[in-house]
């Protein structure tokens, strides 16, 4: 499942992602197989890799990718770009 939080409400977005948390069960189980990544400058092939991975001693992987959308805006650099 894939779900999408977007906006300018901080708080809003930091409590759907923890209604999200919640409703994924033990959280103790979900930290470890929560993965977070930069939008910015995750690879794509570090985020199809977190993806593909399968759950370790539970029964759900949680990917995060803080501000992915981001890095598709007009005139938003990114860390390659920053390189050159």
């Amino acid at each position: 499942m894939i779900h999408v939080l977007y906006g300018h409400d901080d708080y809003s977005l930091k409590e759907e992602l923890n209604r999200i948390k919640n409703g994924l069960g033990d959280r103790e189980a979900l930290a470890t197989n929560t993965v977070e990544f930069d939008g910015k400058q995750v690879a794509p092939g570090q985020l199809l890799d977190a993806c593909k991975a399968m759950p370790f001693l539970g029964t759900h992987r949680l990917v995060i990718v803080d501000g992915l959308l981001s890095r598709f805006e007009k005139g938003a650099k990114t860390a390659k770009d920053s390189d050159e």
